[in-house]
């Protein structure tokens, strides 16, 4: 796979990365003793797509705060298990309605002595890192959103004040929330965040259509 494109836009140096991920979760990885998995394929991966990008005269920087790679705007995530979940830094309402501040690179993976099998790896455009059901449920009872919103609280055991969800609906009426693709547990103790991949089947196609990345949300490798 070639990486020689020098890229002139944001979206570019997304399809990059993206690009890198499809190569890296081909490869697969062998684990040495005692290193930790998740930890393990983060740190491969971002060293994976330094070496690439270099052909392609982008200076990634990778960190260890969120999001990983800033060049990009997108944070990596490891997830093993039948429904994939991790950790996630939502620090208001408003992004579990109009999502995190950065993309999502997703790698979920199998691990069988020292193998590491990628089963699928996930690009989630910023603005669909939203919580399926609360968006949904705006979208399709535009009239009544307050009512959503209240009801969505007090699931959470009242967690958002109502300063919160007046700023949520503030922002609504200037901006459609687009359908979350995410489960967001319950705080305040650990977000959790569930990545259902049945909802992705019909975004696949989307990336062909040349929107804005951060309104998308696709499959870049699928384990046959």
């Amino acid at each position: 796979m070639e990486f020689e494109q020098i890229p002139s836009s944001d979206e570019e140096k997304i399809d990059i990365m993206n690009k890198a991920a499809l190569a890296f979760s081909i490869r697969g990885l062998s684990i040495p003793p005692d290193e930790t998995t998740y930890r393990y394929i983060e740190s491969e991966f971002k060293k994976f797509f330094n070496e690439k990008a270099k052909k392609c005269d982008i200076d990634v920087l990778v960190t260890t705060e969120t999001p990983d790679i800033k060049v990009t705007n997108t944070d990596i995530k490891t997830a093993k298990g039948v429904t994939p979940s991790t950790s996630a830094k939502v620090k208001s309402l408003k992004h579990i309605v109009f999502g995190l501040d950065y993309n999502i690179l997703l790698f979920h993976y199998d691990d069988k002595e020292d193998k590491i099998n990628f089963l699928n790896t996930i690009f989630y455009g910023k603005r669909r890192t939203g919580d399926k059901g609360l968006t949904l449920d705006l979208i399709n009872e535009e009239e009544n959103r307050i009512e959503v919103l209240q009801r969505y609280n007090k699931k959470k055991k009242d967690f958002f004040g109502n300063e919160a969800i007046e700023a949520c609906l503030l922002k609504c009426d200037k901006e459609v929330p687009l359908q979350g693709l995410l489960t967001v547990g319950n705080p305040p103790d650990q977000w959790k965040v569930t990545y259902p991949k049945t909802v992705l089947k019909k975004f696949e196609e989307e990336r062909k259509k040349g929107e804005n990345l951060e309104h998308k949300a696709f499959v870049i490798y699928k384990k046959k």
